[in-house]
């Protein structure tokens, strides 16, 4: 495990942004594989969000050709985000399946396809709560995991 970022008591009297962003230094900056179950998956939801808000389905995949989706998907569902998990795991079934219903890379599914991944993009961008309203629950639930309070 990663251990938890020191936040002062006194800043966050007048910065209360300072714990998310304290959680977000953790899951950004530091190494996957010391992470501990509850960082790792705060890690990929907030990575993968990421992604595809800033580029879309077409940027995660390409950024991220080796990850394990569904430890990404099961990701979403561990911190709430159902609607967005469904998104994702639709997405993976489309980009996976051929329209003959033969296997496919992702690589296959780009090259294939005209419209991309543009209508999961909206999906995504569509669903509420926020990832990020979900994080910040998730950061509720398991804050020692990611900050130690101090002075």
């Amino acid at each position: 495990m990663i251990s938890p970022i020191r936040v002062s008591r006194k800043e966050f009297e007048g910065n209360e942004g300072i714990r998310w962003n304290a959680m977000i230094r953790l899951v950004v900056d530091f190494d996957t594989i010391e992470f501990s179950p509850i960082q790792r998956t705060a890690h990929l939801v907030f990575i993968c969000s990421g992604e595809i808000y800033n580029g879309g389905y077409d940027q995660l995949v390409s950024n991220n050709p080796d990850w394990n989706y569904f430890e990404v998907i099961t990701a979403f569902e561990d911190i709430g985000a159902l609607e967005q998990a469904r998104v994702l795991r639709d997405f993976m079934q489309r980009v996976t399946v051929s329209p003959f219903g033969e296997l496919r890379t992702i690589d296959q599914y780009f090259e294939e396809e005209e419209e991309g991944s543009t209508s999961f993009d909206t999906r995504f961008y569509d669903c509420e709560p926020s990832v990020e309203t979900y994080l910040e629950n998730y950061l509720d639930k398991h804050e020692s995991e990611f900050i130690e309070w101090v002075p």
